[in-house]
């Protein structure tokens, strides 16, 4: 059965920037509205639903976005400083239905989920910088929030979730203009309390996720701008994980996870050695569930977060030089991708990650003329990348998104 999705994006922006006395005043106001439609193969629950096969799970989406944000600030005063105001509305609609496709006889919709979700977040945050020398900064904001979020479900059954709060940030940052910044930043975010549509009434509200993460990070110039490092030693918790799972009805849901921390290294940068360059970047980490809530099947010898390798990596070199005095250039780059998972859920978990990919090409601009040639994944390794797809076979159908193959690249570009 064909399987086809469509996704249509249409978006908006209007920002109005200028002077009120000293002060500058910033008005921001975007639109978004999306619609998506997708059909999967649903056979197998035919017999199940007392359906004719073959039976088709057809699905329409809609989301609908507004958002408004007004800001002044003084950015010469002896303590700058930054206030504003922030209002966001969404809807969502779902229309899932089951048709049983390929019959002589007019298909029949079996209603399978029918809701709209309304969220409406009002924001109000400060943010204020104390210098306490010439080369020594601390900024301190300070984000509160009411957030209401209400869910109609088809038949009588309604939800409402309102919360309150205030997330708070803080920064120390010392800095030179001929070596860099370097910083410890503390920074929490919450977001708003949410209601599963596939849970069980009595675990259908689900609270806010609260993360809240320390970071020492660095961006720091050596040998005359040569060589240039960028990164950051971090560590966070969050409380609440949201995560994925099936129900019985092929449908995705989102449960309560737990509680899980994540600390890492990220280092990163560029080294100049004319008429080489050379980038670099390497990120280790460690993400784990420490407390799962139990409305998830958790393996204890397992407690990865999905979507999170361990190791990710990258090194690339470049090397500039003129061919019959036009100028050139060839690079290659590797990249390496740790192992992962895709979900705590066993019927959506699958091994992801764990390749490695080298890509090459080489440029020539003649004039208005831009030649180049890529070879993207030279040695056409395999791996798979991500991994979901149609809900209804996920246990039955090993789905993967496999790394890009082997892709050859000839572009000419012509300026006007």
């Amino acid at each position: 059965m064909a399987e086809p999705q469509d996704n249509d994006f249409t978006a908006a922006t209007l920002t109005l920037q200028g002077p009120i006395g000293k002060l500058d005043a910033r008005a921001t106001t975007a639109v978004v509205d999306q619609e998506f439609g997708s059909t999967y193969d649903a056979t197998v629950l035919a017999p199940a639903l007392g359906a004719q096969a073959p039976l088709a799970y057809v699905e329409d989406r809609s989301a609908q976005l507004l958002s408004q944000e007004l800001r002044v600030s003084d950015p010469t005063a002896r303590h700058p400083w930054i206030v504003g105001v922030t209002i966001l509305h969404s809807t969502s609609r779902l229309d899932g239905r089951f048709l049983a496709v390929g019959t002589a006889a007019p298909a029949t919709a079996i209603i399978a989920r029918r809701d709209e979700e309304n969220v409406t977040d009002a924001a109000l945050f400060a943010e204020g910088t104390q210098r306490l020398s010439e080369r020594l900064d601390f900024k301190l904001g300070l984000r509160a929030f009411s957030t209401t979020s209400h869910l109609e479900q088809q038949g009588p059954e309604r939800e409402r979730v309102h919360r309150l709060g205030v997330t708070p940030s803080g920064t120390l940052s010392w800095h030179r203009d001929d070596l860099g910044l370097v910083w410890l930043r503390y920074a929490s975010a919450v977001r708003p309390a949410g209601i599963s549509r596939t849970a069980p009434v009595a675990g259908r509200r689900i609270p806010g996720d609260e993360l809240q993460s320390l970071e020492l990070g660095w961006r720091v110039r050596v040998g005359g701008d040569r060589l240039s490092i960028h990164g950051a030693l971090y560590g966070s918790t969050w409380e609440h994980l949201r995560s994925d799972t099936v129900g019985a009805d092929g449908l995705l849901g989102t449960i309560d996870a737990g509680n899980a921390t994540n600390v890492g290294l990220e280092v990163g940068g560029r080294w100049e050695l004319a008429p080489v360059a050379i980038d670099f970047g390497a990120t280790v980490q460690r993400a784990r569930l420490t407390a799962p809530s139990g409305r998830a099947a958790i393996d204890d010898d397992d407690r990865r977060l999905p979507v999170v390798p361990d190791l990710s990596a990258r090194l690339a070199a470049a090397r500039r030089f003129e061919v019959h005095g036009l100028p050139a250039q060839i690079y290659a780059q590797a990249r390496c991708v740790g192992s992962s998972r895709l979900s705590f859920d066993p019927v959506l978990d699958r091994p992801a990650g764990n390749y490695a990919t080298l890509d090459t090409g080489a440029s020539l601009d003649a004039g208005a003329r831009h030649w180049s040639i890529d070879v993207a994944n030279l040695l056409d390794s395999r791996g798979n990348s991500f991994g979901f797809g149609n809900p209804f076979t996920l246990d039955t159908t090993m789905q993967s998104v496999p790394v890009r193959p082997r892709t050859i690249t000839l572009r000419l570009a012509i300026g006007l």
